[in-house]
């Protein structure tokens, strides 16, 4: 498990529906074996389909899961996502719940993970920044 990048839920749509182009122009730089998903991405991703099913859709979005490393939102998950709200409550800067989440499995500040010191990519620049502070510490 090698991940250096882990995606939220909206980049992982943006890599599986390949709607945004200066992403996907990033994201081509990346080697698939760098590239993670939280399990908490894969649920939101199932809950899209699950609203909207498509067995195309379907297709694409299991085999973007087998290219993939999903990480486990585990215990080990919980305490760096306990971390990560502390940390940020002292910057006085909040994500969503479930961005915090999805970060969980990343090692902040030291911290040993799953994923050693990865980046997550969201689709909004100011909440990957404030993760970049906690996670550099």
């Amino acid at each position: 498990m090698n991940a250096r990048y882990l995606l939220d839920t909206s980049a992982a749509s943006y890599a599986i529906t390949k709607k945004s182009l200066a992403f996907d122009h990033h994201l081509a730089k990346v080697p698939m074996a760098e590239i993670g998903v939280s399990t908490v991405t894969e649920a939101e991703l199932r809950y899209g389909l699950a609203r909207r099913p498509s067995p195309a859709l379907q297709t694409t979005i299991d085999t973007f899961l087998l290219a993939v490393t999903v990480f486990p939102w585990d215990s080990e998950a919980a305490h760096h996502y306990g971390d990560l709200r502390a940390g940020l409550e002292r910057l006085g800067q909040l994500l969503g719940s479930m961005d915090m989440m999805i970060a969980g499995p990343c090692s902040f500040a030291g911290t040993d993970s799953h994923i050693k010191r990865c980046g997550v990519q969201t689709d909004q620049a100011s909440e990957g920044r404030r993760l970049d502070e906690v996670m550099v510490g």
